[in-house]
């Protein structure tokens, strides 16, 4: 379903969530979570994907900008495009001739 999501680089993931989840009341029983991350060889490089993940939200994926780096989409539509834009993980595809 749909969703608000974020995207963004940061050099500490745990201190990043907790400054975005501090913004939320105490008692709340929403919050920001992870949903992917990926690791990047340089911040320009992460910077480009970011770039490209809100131009291509927009114009290719259906997501709605909320301003800067929040959106709303599709959760599915969300995680392939971020998927899209990440380094390759080590996967490892192998075809039998």
């Amino acid at each position: 379903g749909k969703g608000v999501f974020k995207i963004g680089i940061t050099g500490n993931l745990k201190n990043r969530l907790r400054a975005l989840n501090l913004s939320f009341p105490v008692t709340s029983s929403i919050g920001w979570k992870i949903l992917r991350t990926a690791e990047f060889p340089n911040r320009a490089s992460a910077a480009e994907a970011e770039a490209s993940f809100k131009v291509q939200a927009i114009e290719n994926y259906g997501g709605l900008s909320l301003g800067r780096e929040f959106f709303v989409m599709e959760r599915e539509k969300s995680e392939s495009l971020f998927n899209s834009l990440s380094p390759a993980s080590g996967l490892d595809i192998r075809v039998r001739g």
